[in-house]
């Protein structure tokens, strides 16, 4: 017994099924002895093949004329990952979050094994492709913890992960002088692509506190959602983001205040790439005259349109980023070169760009 779906990795968010599978009302199972299976969709396509016991396997579909008739999947046995979760004691920890790192789509429909360690601390992960991942295992008690990691065949020795209690990072947000409440505040560990990166919002006070972070070097950042009221169905437009950067020991607490000044710049405008308007894309702005530290971003429209607002006066880089857009690559992104626009105080700048992908 075994399923199929169709998925696009290229234009569809991660974890979204490609059109032609809803229409064709997919996943479709079947238990022919023989292993057939027949599929209707609209070309290109993804084909995900799952099936107990084996690692999911991706098969592309991109013309007619060679998808039509048979097409041969072929499965490989899958691995798995079997371990256990214990504190500095050696007590087991039960109900710790464990999932395997993030990877660049369509890939990640192969690997999105997740679990639950149980009351002894054990967990298991099936069905896995052989390549080596990165383990992440997460507890609202403590620190997480990771490690790199590869699949192995049934009757190999557990893997042991052991979570300690991290510190402890508090503070307040400030907008010209005043307290922001609702801002989200996060932090994480800088140089670690996977790890979550715990969050939580501030009072009415803007205060905050984020308990059992990772020791070592690590990224705090508070965000502030900046609204533009002459495009009211865009919620927020743009994001003000300010970084700090600190070292963070085990068991101790850090103060990291985040001071925002007003600001009464903006820039807005659309965003054409190869003369069309991109899927998927996301423009910024960093400031070079100092605001050390802070960055604006905000999502581009479905009309190519975009708006950055609160942004100070002075010169500003503005970087426009695609993400997940090109059916004949694995890139999973593609940043265009940064351009520099001056703002006067106050000043709303119309600015449209205009992009070439390359090749």
């Amino acid at each position: 017994t075994f399923s199929t779906q169709l998925v696009d990795g290229v234009h569809e968010a991660v974890g979204d099924v490609h059109e032609a599978a809803r229409r064709a009302a997919n996943p479709r199972r079947w238990d022919e002895e023989d292993g057939r299976f027949e599929v209707h969709a609209s070309l290109p396509a993804t084909l995900l093949v799952r099936a107990p016991g084996y690692a999911p396997a991706l098969h592309a579909l991109a013309d007619a004329r060679a998808a039509h008739g048979a097409v041969v999947v072929t499965l490989r046995r899958g691995l798995q990952l079997e371990g256990v979760v214990r504190n500095a004691e050696g007590e087991p920890v039960a109900d710790a979050q464990i999932y395997l790192d993030a990877v660049p789509p369509p890939a990640q429909y192969l690997s999105n094994a997740a679990a639950s360690s149980g009351l002894d601390g054990a967990f298991v992960l099936r069905d896995l492709p052989p390549e080596p991942r990165n383990l992440f295992a997460i507890h609202p008690n403590y620190a997480p913890a990771w490690q790199t990691v590869t699949p192995k065949p049934l009757g190999a020795p557990p893997i042991e992960i052991t979570l300690r209690p991290g510190g402890t990072i508090e503070g307040r947000v400030l907008y010209g002088g005043e307290p922001v409440e609702n801002a989200l505040v996060q932090a994480g560990p800088v140089g670690v692509v996977g790890v979550g990166a715990p969050g939580t919002r501030t009072d009415a006070a803007g205060a905050y506190r984020l308990d059992n972070l990772t020791e070592g070097t690590l990224a705090a950042w508070a965000r502030l959602e900046m609204h533009d009221a002459s495009v009211p169905l865009r919620q927020p437009q743009s994001v003000r983001r300010a970084v700090r950067e600190l070292h963070l020991g085990a068991g101790q607490t850090r103060r990291v205040d985040f001071a925002f000044e007003p600001a009464a710049s903006a820039i807005v405008g659309k965003v054409r790439v190869s003369g069309a308007v991109p899927y998927n894309a996301v423009i910024s702005a960093t400031p070079l005259d100092g605001v050390e530290g802070e960055h604006w971003s905000g999502p581009v429209d479905i009309d190519g349109s975009y708006s950055l607002q609160g942004l100070p006066a002075g010169w500003a880089a503005v970087t426009v980023t695609l993400y997940r857009m090109f059916p004949d690559s694995d890139a999973e992104s593609q940043e265009f070169p940064e351009e520099a626009v001056f703002l006067e105080d106050g000043e709303r700048l119309i600015r449209d760009f205009d992009f070439e992908l390359p090749g």
